[in-house]
């Protein structure tokens, strides 16, 4: 057995830390030069700080002042808790986090976002996001159903799709979204509904693959008319399922569709026939192993029962999220938002229930009421949603 000496562990750890420079450096000159040749960067460009400076929000910054800014924030409490978390199962998973993920993804990541505002003149990502989505979105306002004689929209409204004969369905939250792809851009219409009942009475997929079939034909007149099917925009419908069956919770699952050769091997543009997505994002306990990231932010933006100052709380400790005053007020509204989800999609699924059991059973309204035990003072509501339908 060789045993080491106090002064070659010393040695070992000079050996591992000239590695770990020789590393970066080498990443910065070649990696770094292969994403400014990629991205397209200019470095002779005009930054937003020179062009629109007004010695406040935009002044021109001495290099090594940028650095100290950036090695400041990557080396604060929030980004160095991984390597920390690593140290627990030696130093190697340690070693492999600070260099590979530094590399190939918290250098990437803090690269591209000082690039996407750099060219977006300085605007944050907040401000970026913000940008990309077209308009206010749409919540628990645009309709479902068409009517069955497919009649043509009405100008100016492109958030109206009703039916004359089926009634009125809304969709709980509705945007269009631009993504940038190959140097365009293209719209993506994206549906997002929350959904308390994970067994309403029929599967919750194929009413996802409903509502992507009909965000897809309602197109039709304000996208596209004719035979200018090719300006089509792909459709997501993404279900936040509250109260999913055990099996299902903490999991996201993406539906879509693929190409198969039956005969032969051909291979068509993805664009062509990937138009629709149905994402069923199912939140869970904490105590699942998949409780973390997406999943946990969604569990604590979307909860009904934490107060604002506990959300402002978990999202700055877990998520290392700045809590500005303004992100405050949305973290607020995000509590009122999702307040409003809640209680309409619980309206939404008593409805539902009632107009099962009324079929099924061929109970009257008020039989079908009285066996789902809704309070006398509450009917009067859903006798009204029943007569709208």
């Amino acid at each position: 057995m060789i045993e080491l000496k106090e002064g070659d562990s010393f040695m070992n750890g000079l050996l591992l830390l000239g590695l770990s420079a020789l590393i970066l450096v080498v990443a910065y000159l070649f990696y770094g030069r292969y994403l400014v040749k990629t991205w397209g960067i200019d470095p002779k460009a005009t930054t937003p700080a020179v062009a629109k400076e007004d010695g406040t929000d935009f002044v021109p910054t001495n290099k090594w002042s940028v650095f100290a800014h950036q090695f400041s924030s990557i080396a604060g409490a929030g980004p160095v808790t991984g390597p920390v978390m690593a140290m627990m199962f030696g130093w190697l998973p340690a070693f492999l986090w600070v260099i590979v993920g530094g590399v190939f993804f918290g250098a990437v990541q803090d690269f591209g976002a000082l690039y996407a505002s750099v060219k977006t003149e300085g605007k944050s990502m907040g401000q970026i996001i913000e940008k990309y989505i077209e308009g206010e979105p749409q919540v628990a306002e645009v309709p479902v159903l068409p009517d069955q004689t497919n009649p043509s929209l009405i100008k100016g409204e492109r958030t109206e799709d009703k039916t004359i004969t089926e009634g009125t369905i809304t969709y709980d939250i509705r945007f269009t979204a631009t993504a940038p792809k190959s140097g365009e851009f293209i719209r993506l219409i994206i549906n997002v509904e929350a959904q308390n009942n994970f067994y309403p009475g029929y599967p919750l997929l194929k009413r996802s693959i409903y509502y992507c079939s009909r965000m897809i034909s309602a197109q039709y007149g304000t996208v596209f008319s004719s035979a200018q099917y090719d300006k089509i925009r792909k459709v997501y419908s993404i279900w936040i399922c509250m109260n999913p069956p055990k099996s299902r919770e903490n999991t996201i699952t993406q539906y879509y569709i693929a190409e198969k050769s039956l005969v032969g091997h051909v291979t068509e543009k993805v664009e062509n026939y990937d138009l629709m997505s149905a994402v069923m994002i199912c939140l869970g306990k904490p105590d699942s192993e998949n409780y973390h990231g997406v999943l946990k932010l969604l569990n604590v933006l979307l909860s009904s029962e934490t107060t604002p100052k506990e959300k402002e709380r978990i999202l700055h400790d877990d998520f290392d999220i700045a809590m500005t005053q303004n992100l405050k007020r949305e973290v607020s509204l995000m509590c009122n938002l999702s307040q409003g989800i809640v209680e309409s999609t619980t309206e939404r699924n008593t409805l539902d229930s009632i107009r099962n059991l009324m079929e099924t059973l061929n109970l009257t309204t008020e039989e079908a009421m009285v066996a789902l035990k809704i309070p006398e003072a509450e009917r009067p509501k859903y006798f009204a949603m029943l007569k709208e339908l």
